[in-house]
């Protein structure tokens, strides 16, 4: 049995080109259908090929021999006073990472985790006690988005993403950037660039090498300190930055 590839690893253009080869061997798979199933995924939130009823039944045969659709399972939620919800979301292999839905009066965020713990050694961070115990795969960054969009009535109007929960995104570039095409891709979630905020302890080569990325989205710094001294103490990275 062939091995089965969780689509939500994909972005829509590898997504198309993987159509593009099948179509070549004949396999009657059309490059467009790669639009319509992230639409149908990512808008329409579906959870099977066989809900995506405006894709013809040979190529969701073929989707569903090649393809499996991932979630995350709910393990416990938490709620303050303000109706932020905290979600710890269980992952395949047994381990855990946390969400956050942060209500607003306009619009909500979704907080996502980039990692499972840490390995910046922040002195204030209790993820930071963990140290890094691997990053999150493409899947599992998204899937922290719909399982919170689908928790909430209608999607409880959110407009905003923020990489600022587990992790540091920048150690998890690659799959930070695929994440954020799916996020922003217009068949995708088609989330505005600039409602997209990763946060990042401080890594400099990278924060110079994601101002060059064709992706736009908001960049904040965790600065915890007034002076350099104080910082340093406090954030390991700041020593050498």
């Amino acid at each position: 049995m062939s091995k089965l590839y969780n689509i939500k690893n994909w972005t829509r253009h590898n997504l198309r080109a993987w159509m593009a080869e099948k179509s070549i061997k004949h396999c009657k798979v059309q490059e467009f259908r790669a639009d319509q199933i992230f639409y149908w995924l990512y808008q329409k939130k579906a959870e099977s090929f066989s809900e995506m009823h405006n894709i013809g039944r040979e190529t969701r045969k073929i989707m569903e021999e090649n393809f499996w659709i991932s979630s995350l399972e709910k393990a416990e939620t938490q709620q303050s006073q303000d109706g932020s919800i905290k979600y710890r979301l269980l992952l395949d292999d047994g381990l855990s990472i946390e969400s956050v839905f942060m209500p607003h009066t306009s619009h909500n965020t979704v907080c996502v985790s980039s990692q499972v713990g840490c390995g910046m050694g922040c002195d204030f961070c209790m993820t930071g006690t963990m140290g890094l115990v691997r990053n999150l795969k493409t899947a599992e960054i998204i899937d922290q988005v719909l399982t919170v969009w689908n928790d909430q009535p209608e999607g409880k109007n959110i407009r905003n993403i923020v990489f600022m929960g587990m992790g540091e995104p920048f150690h998890n570039y690659q799959n930070l950037l695929q994440t954020l095409e799916i996020l922003t891709d217009e068949h995708g979630f088609n989330f505005s660039q600039r409602r997209i905020t990763v946060s990042t302890s401080g890594l400099l080569p990278k924060i110079r090498r994601f101002g060059k990325e064709k992706i736009k989205a908001n960049l904040a710094i965790s600065l915890n300190g007034v002076t350099d001294d104080v910082r340093s103490k406090l954030m390991p990275v700041n020593i050498p930055y």
